[in-house]
């Protein structure tokens, strides 16, 4: 699914149990072959490569647009079936990877910050 007006170019992958659901008009549905993997097509879509693809299909003056019709034209370039399951494997370690890290940033940074209010502290207090 690809967001179509507002945000242009947001995607997402639907999961198997609302196939044939209605969505809305701001939503375009892209079927792929079978040759294509749906996690791999999102990634690249979601890649500066897709975004500037996508971002040349976009028409409108004041709110941007996707057209539908537009959007068949769209290649994404891809590999063999087995080679694209492999890199969205390899890219969802690496974003895992990046939860990790991030996680441990924002707790190294917090207890940073509590540092510095007990150092401030003390200096104000004449403790140091």
């Amino acid at each position: 699914m690809i967001c179509l007006v507002g945000q242009p170019g947001q995607v997402a992958v639907a999961p198997p149990e609302i196939v044939g659901a209605n969505i809305a008009r701001q939503v375009g549905l892209i079927r792929l072959k079978k040759t294509m993997e749906p996690e791999f097509v999102r990634y690249f879509l979601q890649s500066p490569q897709g975004a500037k693809a996508l971002g040349a299909r976009e028409t409108g003056s004041v709110q941007q647009v996707i057209n539908l019709g537009e959007l068949r034209h769209l290649l994404v370039p891809h590999p063999q079936l087995d080679e694209q399951r492999s890199i969205v494997e390899k890219l969802y370690t690496i974003y895992e990877e990046t939860i990790r890290l991030e996680s441990i940033y924002c707790q190294k940074n917090a207890a940073l910050e509590e540092l510095k209010q007990s150092l401030l502290n003390r200096a104000f207090n004449g403790d140091l």
